[in-house]
């Protein structure tokens, strides 16, 4: 478990697996069956706060959840699914200009969700169902807190160098 759960902090900390874009479709055009939806600005300013707030609120899940022993896995889950749909939604706001431009770089933060992703199967099929250890999920979740982190960097840095409103 550590070492897969090292392997994945280490492939966030070195660019969330930049190699990822390499095996991913360029357009996301493709990866959707949904036409993007055209707003304005505004629109996109508040869903890129409300994934900045849920970043904080799975990173604070992070730091309580080993507090609440068995509970606090299923915590940190429902947090992790709720950042994933608030980075959904923010990239439902996108202009077919800004998804073309940095197709590559939210193929890569979508690869690096994945990746996050990973870290709870893994923590899963180490200590079974059903069965918790304190120090692996506290583990688990330093890890996940990191690797967030530097997900958020990278989100940070691909909208400012796309100009998104923020």
């Amino acid at each position: 478990m550590k070492s897969t759960i090292a392997r994945i902090l280490l492939a966030a900390l070195l660019g969330l697996l930049p190699a990822s874009a390499l095996f991913t479709p360029c357009s996301l055009d493709a990866q959707s069956s949904k036409p993007p939806v055209v707003v304005g600005p505004d629109a996109q300013r508040n869903a890129l706060k409300s994934l900045r707030s849920q970043i904080v609120l799975f990173q604070n899940s992070t730091h309580v959840a080993p507090n609440y022993g068995a509970a606090g896995y299923a915590i940190v889950w429902r947090q992790f699914q709720s950042l994933r749909a608030a980075y959904d939604s923010f990239k439902s706001t996108l202009t077919a200009q800004q998804l073309a431009a940095g197709a590559n770089d939210f193929a890569e933060l979508d690869a690096g969700l994945d990746v996050i992703q990973e870290a709870f199967t893994d923590y899963q099929n180490e200590t079974g169902p059903g069965y918790s250890s304190p120090s692996s999920f506290l583990h688990l979740c330093h890890v996940l807190d990191r690797a967030t982190a530097v997900w958020s960097q990278k989100l940070e840095t691909d909208c400012s160098s796309l100009r998104i409103a923020g």
